[in-house]
């Protein structure tokens, strides 16, 4: 079946600007940004005043990479539940109800995922091109994953005949995506990116 992007945009921008799902994100966006910049904060504070010893790095470096799993593991089981939140239009309690039982189903397609992008990446010259083509191909991956009745390696040969078979359509909603989250993230990240840059200069105005 034909893919319609305007209607599909359309249903999508009607579920987004649902106010508990704004505020859900919101929030958890906001968390997101206080929890990965308060260690490269600190960081940029210690450089600021002082050549951080080795010990220091590695502190700030393994809190940083603790608070990036938490932080996706948390971003995992909100992206599961607003799928099927999104699909079956009943209330978040009961698609986090839902995520519940396919979380780890949806995690395990990811990690397969995440190492055909590593093994892709590591092609001299066009690794970058493949693991795009591939993110492409797999587009519909995610919903297929916590919708779909299949395993986990079925629904990547799912997700592709659906690529196969609306494949404009899905290379422009990747890219439409792309540029929403790309605009999503930076206007997030404007106050903890002068948040940090005031507190380097702060500390090198004062010595503290």
């Amino acid at each position: 079946m034909p893919v319609n992007l305007g209607a599909a945009a359309g249903r999508a921008f009607s579920f987004a600007k649902d106010a508990r799902r704004l505020l859900l994100l919101s929030v958890f966006y906001i968390i997101v940004g206080i929890v990965l910049l308060s260690p490269a904060a600190l960081l940029f504070k210690g450089l600021a005043l002082q050549a951080p010893s080795i010990a220091s790095l590695v502190q700030v470096f393994a809190g940083f990479l603790a608070a990036l799993i938490v932080v996706g593991l948390a971003m995992t089981f909100i992206v599961v539940t607003l799928i099927h939140n999104y699909a079956s239009r009943k209330s978040l309690s009961n698609s986090a109800s839902f995520a519940k039982s396919v979380y780890l189903k949806f995690i395990a397609g990811m990690i397969v995922l995440i190492i055909i992008h590593m093994l892709l990446g590591l092609v001299p010259f066009i690794g970058f091109i493949l693991t795009i083509i591939v993110s492409i191909a797999l587009f519909t991956l995610q919903p297929g994953l916590v919708l779909g009745r299949h395993g986990v390696l079925q629904s990547f040969s799912v997700s592709y005949s659906a690529f196969k078979r609306n494949k404009l359509a899905l290379f422009m909603a990747s890219v439409i995506m792309v540029v929403i989250e790309l605009v999503i993230v930076f206007i997030f990240a404007i106050p903890f990116i002068a948040a940090g840059l005031l507190t380097v200069f702060s500390a090198a105005g004062t010595g503290q």
